[in-house]
């Protein structure tokens, strides 16, 4: 378990293999009248073993192989479309468990098979995380927008560009989380000693 976790804390998304329909897209799947394949390799952040597999695409589907366990595993996710406001059509996968269908995004090898999170039972990391621990990843990621690097650090100055309601605005927010994480932290402090 680590550090700020909970201890009921379920297998998270960034443990997992990964496959994001976003990402598929932008270097040229799913493209009308077309059919691209080419392979894919995917490893595993926190054991550095990969997964290489091998995707065939047409505009209605994605053939996905590859070799877990010594067993190769071939099958078909149907991909479905959403119309965009201004234009256009966004890419789903159809979740290939039979008894979910989902229209997901990302796909997530957990177990034998690329299935959404839901099947999975997947959280997201923040979900695992301390209310405290939550806090301070959300001031961190307001830091991070405007160029900072350290919570110990004073707030970065306004980045040339940003206007000023813009940076008053995340100033307020990051002094909030921060100071709502000290004082969760503080009252478990207070509770333990």
């Amino acid at each position: 378990m680590g550090r700020g976790m909970r201890p009921d804390s379920r297998l998270t998304t960034n443990m997992c293999h990964s496959i994001d329909i976003g990402k598929l897209k932008k270097i040229g799947h799913f493209r009308k009248g077309c059919t691209v394949s080419g392979d894919l390799t995917s490893r595993f952040v926190n054991s550095g073993r990969e997964v290489k597999m091998y995707v065939k695409s047409s505009r209605d589907e994605m053939l996905l192989v590859y070799d877990l366990n010594n067993e190769r595993l071939s099958y078909r996710i149907p991909i479905l479309y959403s119309e965009c406001n201004y234009g256009g059509k966004r890419p789903w996968f159809s979740c290939p468990n039979l008894t979910c269908s989902k229209r997901v995004g990302v796909l997530f090898l957990a177990g034998q098979y690329f299935l959404c999170r839901h099947c999975h039972n997947l959280a997201y990391e923040t979900q695992n995380m301390s209310d405290a621990f939550r806090l301070l990843e959300k001031a961190q990621k307001i830091r991070g927008r405007i160029g900072g690097i350290m919570t110990s650090e004073p707030f970065p100055e306004r980045p040339k560009g940003m206007h000023y309601r813009t940076y008053a605005k995340m100033s307020s927010e990051y002094n909030q989380a921060l100071n709502q994480s000290w004082g969760i932290a503080a009252d478990r402090w207070g509770k333990v000693i």
